[in-house]
């Protein structure tokens, strides 16, 4: 039956209706799956030899971009799938398996589901945007020692894990919004705009725009993941930062400004 889905004609059922479900070993995280997208059998099993990744599915499930509408627009809204892919990236990791050669596959496999007629190149930068994001949470979490037992069993249930490692460790490991969700909603829910990072280090950011954040919004804009009110609401309401910006790029220093002056 999956097979003979995969090779159909690649089209969103319109209305996309939702079904609740629940695996053996996922008892403590239900969560909505797309019903365009493969049911998981008796077995909970989601897998299939033709993918590189046994949790493939669960993955195309958590980055599908339905999963990601039907999400409440209110902030952290995406936080629990965050950490489950990460948990599921793990588990893959841990079989020997190429992430980015996985997730590629993944990404792939979503693709007949982009809509609004966007050209190829904008839907491969989208894919590549989303593969880098959590391809670099991934990263985070093992770097500050999150992916042990207690940290994984966390994540499975798309909760904080516990940093273990560095001068953090004993915090929590949250999910925050590169551009604030102050600054831009509706990305909000975008994968591309989410990164783990320690709790105080979090809760003591503040929701500035700098150089980091400018950048990701034209690239966010110019694949159609940003609104142009949104880009163009940005950026007015942070004029400043792009005067600095273009001042610095011609050489030009805060301190030495201010000695001139």
């Amino acid at each position: 039956r999956r097979y003979e889905y995969h090779n159909m004609n690649r089209q969103i059922p319109q209305p996309v209706s939702t079904q609740t479900y629940s695996q053996e070993n996922h008892q403590q995280t239900e969560h909505e799956i797309p019903s365009c997208l493969p049911q998981p059998n008796q077995q909970g099993c989601l897998s299939n030899p033709q993918f590189p990744f046994k949790h493939h599915f669960n993955l195309a499930n958590e980055c599908h971009p339905t999963t990601l509408a039907l999400l409440s627009p209110n902030r952290g809204s995406a936080n629990r799938g965050v950490y489950r892919i990460v948990w599921y990236l793990e588990l893959e990791k841990q079989e020997g398996n190429d992430l980015e050669l996985g997730m590629k596959s993944v990404m792939e496999y979503n693709r007949w589901s982009d809509q609004n007629n966007l050209s190829q190149e904008v839907l491969e930068q989208r894919r590549e945007l989303t593969i880098k994001a959590v391809l670099r949470n991934h990263s985070i979490a093992r770097r500050l020692g999150c992916l042990d037992d207690e940290g994984m069993k966390r994540l499975r249930e798309g909760k904080s894990p516990v940093i273990k490692k560095g001068p953090h460790a004993q915090q929590q490991l949250n999910v925050d919004h590169i551009i604030p969700h102050a600054e831009a909603p509706e990305l909000n829910n975008q994968l591309a705009n989410l990164e783990f990072m320690p709790d105080k280090m979090n809760k003591s950011k503040s929701n500035g725009i700098g150089k980091r954040q400018l950048d990701l919004a034209r690239t966010l804009y110019r694949v159609k993941l940003l609104s142009r009110q949104g880009f163009s609401q940005l950026f007015e309401s942070n004029f400043h930062v792009r005067t600095m910006q273009a001042l610095m790029d011609k050489g030009f220093s805060p301190s030495k400004m201010r000695k001139e002056h």
